[in-house]
């Protein structure tokens, strides 16, 4: 029942972290690979969840073959995404955005552009949310030029990294789109 909360309609994961929708795929995979063994059929939210995760996956793995960092998310390993992709047998082919998530994905020869146009979680799902309006990551000839540092809350890192000074991204000024909250807020929260 969480899945149609979780995964958006284009695919992307309500947490709007291109790696944290990576996660699910792979632990939905497994459950789909578990239950086929025990010869029972996947509930078909499941399989409609995994098709959408494929869908955006193919719109997340860059050029290097690793993801954008955005929104509480990393780079991932190129590996980890080659693999998800080789288990996708839809003939789908690559969209140039997930409307619902926010992303958009331009490419040209060998230039490669990646903008988060979309705001960030919000509720639950904010945990890890980047006030980082218009980030962007820019991969020429399948090396990265223009990126991210990829906060995350599994690293140790200030907060500071979520706002504008820790993307590649538009502001006005010196001035923040947004502030994580901190403190007994934060703690409460």
């Amino acid at each position: 029942r969480a899945l149609k909360t979780t995964v958006l309609p284009d695919g992307g994961h309500a947490g709007r972290s291109p790696s944290d929708g990576l996660a699910l795929l792979y632990d939905l995979l497994v459950l789909d690979d578990a239950l086929s063994q025990r010869g029972r059929p996947a509930p078909e939210e499941m399989s409609r969840a995994i098709d959408r995760l494929f869908a955006a996956l193919k719109v997340f793995a860059l050029a290097d073959g690793r993801l954008p960092a955005m929104q509480g998310g990393d780079e991932g390993a190129s590996a980890d995404v080659r693999h998800a992709l080789a288990e996708d047998d839809s003939d789908a082919p690559v969209r140039d955005r997930l409307e619902v998530s926010g992303y958009h994905r331009m490419q040209a020869g060998a230039l490669q552009v990646f903008v988060d146009a979309g705001a960030p979680a919000r509720g639950e799902w904010s945990a890890a949310a980047a006030a980082q309006p218009l980030a962007l990551e820019i991969i020429v000839s399948g090396r990265r030029l223009i990126t991210n540092v990829g906060w995350t809350d599994r690293c140790h890192a200030t907060h500071a990294l979520r706002l504008i000074d820790g993307a590649s991204t538009a502001s006005l000024g010196d001035a923040s789109a947004g502030e994580p909250l901190r403190g007994f807020r934060a703690e409460q929260l």
